[in-house]
């Protein structure tokens, strides 16, 4: 019966345990300090790298330089793009989003037709294809950018 005494009831807090991953490095010491220190709640939201906490202080990131290959190589038969720091900032936000509600690009016919889908976040449970078509992947990716800065825009004012 001991385990039943150590038992945690439904909306007490528990005791959570973290260990730093394998990016920890990336996060400042400031923020590595303070996220030990904050208040957290785990959020109902789940992806492939684990649960959400809310709460807490916003993390602030180390700055470093573009990965190995990110550079001016040609990508995909496409010249690689080297963005401004500001524009790697949103980029970065915008691709820690949770799966639920993303927009993808669906290729219904190869450098003829595309469609942007919106992803359900549930595994199983198809994307939703919008009507929209675009004439070029690009075309269909910069209009999935600019649907993505209207929603931020929407979310934070």
């Amino acid at each position: 019966m001991p385990y039943l005494s150590q038992r945690r009831m439904p909306k007490q807090p528990a005791e959570l345990h973290v260990l730093p991953g394998l990016y920890w490095h990336r996060i400042t010491e400031k923020s590595q300090k303070q996220f030990f220190e904050d208040e957290w709640v785990v959020g109902t939201e789940v992806d492939r790298m684990g649960y959400r906490f809310k709460g807490g202080t916003q993390l602030e990131f180390v700055d470093r330089e573009a990965p190995f290959g990110a550079g001016t190589a040609p990508s995909n038969g496409r010249a690689a793009i080297e963005h401004s720091h500001d524009l790697r900032k949103v980029l970065d936000k915008l691709r820690r989003a949770p799966m639920a509600g993303k927009y993808v690009t669906v290729c219904v016919r190869m450098f003829e037709k595309y469609k942007i889908g919106i992803v359900s976040g549930i595994r199983g449970v198809p994307v939703d294809i919008q009507e929209e078509i675009y004439s070029s992947e690009e075309a269909c990716e910069h209009a999935i950018f600019l649907k993505r800065i209207a929603n931020l825009m929407n979310h934070y004012g």
